[in-house]
């Protein structure tokens, strides 16, 4: 039953970890981007205002962070379930 117990703990604290990592690596994957295309061409074509450019970069912002959540949820479920089916499979004698 500890065995039990401990493994639970330890799957968690492994996803966790794993969580936090991943959202490390993508604020700073975003600050890199962000300070990488400081000089980048917005439009083509026409006027754009300030206000303009910042709610389009604004946006795609939140589409990288949901892509990038949408991508470590995958991951994950993919190792709770690796995890569970290791849990559960039975040692040969």
């Amino acid at each position: 039953m500890k065995f039990a117990r401990g493994s639970s703990a330890n799957m968690h604290a492994q996803l966790q970890a794993e969580r936090e990592l991943a959202n490390t690596q993508a604020v700073a994957r975003a600050r890199r981007q962000r300070q990488k295309s400081n000089r980048k061409v917005v439009q083509k074509g026409g006027v754009i205002y300030a206000a303009n450019a910042r709610s389009i970069v604004q946006k795609r912002e939140q589409e990288e962070a949901l892509k990038a959540a949408r991508a470590l949820l995958r991951k994950e479920r993919a190792t709770a379930k690796q995890l569970l089916q290791d849990a559960t499979r039975r040692p040969e004698p």
